[in-house]
């Protein structure tokens, strides 16, 4: 295939799941849609992931993998996965981040293209999830709905601050490029996935596809939770320990209040951004914030009770 030619491309982060990877690879690879990048970055993984990428690369050439000599951390990762896409696909006008676990439909990539293209205002298509354990059987859990077409911008983006559930999903559906690039990639921050889409809906519209054409793996879960994770001060915990290399930063306790602070910041305060998007970014901010009041008082109250263990100490 020709890089110069390539508009989509998908980019796949890896870390110690050979053996679900092959899977993974392969329904990728299967999709009927077949013109199309694969970007897989290593984040130095110590099972043989790196010997399955080499032998798939091998075999076809829309395969580009890459080894990072030391963890580089999670958010890291990703970006270094759509940046590498974008520096070897220049053309590239869609971008879709994949995971190393995980199941395509064989329709995936030509359903999403064309819910893209039947709507010019959407920056992104994701599909319904199908939550599966690590056996591949299906879990009984109703996963969140959310899209946001066919609204104008306003009501877009009290609906973002306000109701949007399921980010953890959306975010490996179908980009276009120019939404993500504008909106910064994946953000350094707890949550990167919500800040960023919260600044994508400045641009464009959110579409889910009626369909369940994403099988996502789940471990360890518990079904009784609704995002199938654990107690909220567990979960931040748990983004501090994988997203960061080293030390994690001092707005990762309390991301809540950064992602309403970041938004306003590269919106009030960005003198490329327009009035309009000044003002549905500092709108956007407070909203969010008020809806989530709770998690932001279990923010705040885990961090200072940080503060004073140490203090005692």
């Amino acid at each position: 295939m020709n890089p110069q030619d390539t508009i989509i491309c998908f980019g796949m982060t890896l870390f110690n799941k050979c053996k679900y990877l092959p899977e993974s690879v392969d329904s990728i690879l299967a999709q009927n849609h077949s013109n199309f990048g694969l970007i897989a970055i290593d984040n130095a993984s110590t099972d043989n992931t790196e010997n399955i990428m080499n032998n798939y690369m091998d075999k076809d050439s829309r395969i580009h993998y890459s080894k990072n000599p030391s963890n580089i951390g999670l958010i890291q990762n990703w970006r270094k996965a759509f940046t590498t896409a974008l520096n070897l696909y220049p053309k590239m006008q869609y971008f879709a981040w994949a995971s190393d676990h995980d199941i395509w439909h064989k329709d995936w990539l030509s359903k999403h293209l064309d819910a893209l293209n039947s709507n010019l205002n959407a920056a992104l298509a994701y599909p319904i999830t199908e939550p599966i354990d690590e056996d591949g059987d299906t879990l009984s859990v109703k996963l969140p709905s959310y899209q946001n077409a066919h609204m104008s911008k306003y009501d877009r983006m009290v609906s973002v601050s306000t109701q949007m559930k399921g980010v953890g999903n959306m975010i490996y559906g179908l980009f276009r490029t120019q939404s993500i690039l504008k909106a910064g990639v994946h953000p350094y921050c707890i949550m990167p996935d919500r800040s960023m889409l919260l600044e994508i809906a400045l641009n464009g519209s959110f579409i889910q596809i009626e369909e369940p054409l994403w099988s996502r793996r789940y471990f360890n879960t518990n079904e009784s939770k609704e995002n199938l994770s654990t107690e909220y001060e567990v979960f931040l915990d748990r983004q501090r320990s994988t997203y960061f290399n080293g030390k994690a930063p001092i707005h990762s306790y309390f991301p809540t209040a950064w992602h309403a602070i970041r938004l306003t910041l590269r919106t009030l305060f960005n003198p490329k951004c327009n009035l309009q998007n000044s003002i549905l970014g500092f709108i956007t901010g407070l909203l969010l914030l008020k809806r989530r009041r709770r998690e932001l008082q279990k923010e705040l109250t885990a961090f200072f009770k940080i503060i004073i263990s140490k203090i005692k100490i």
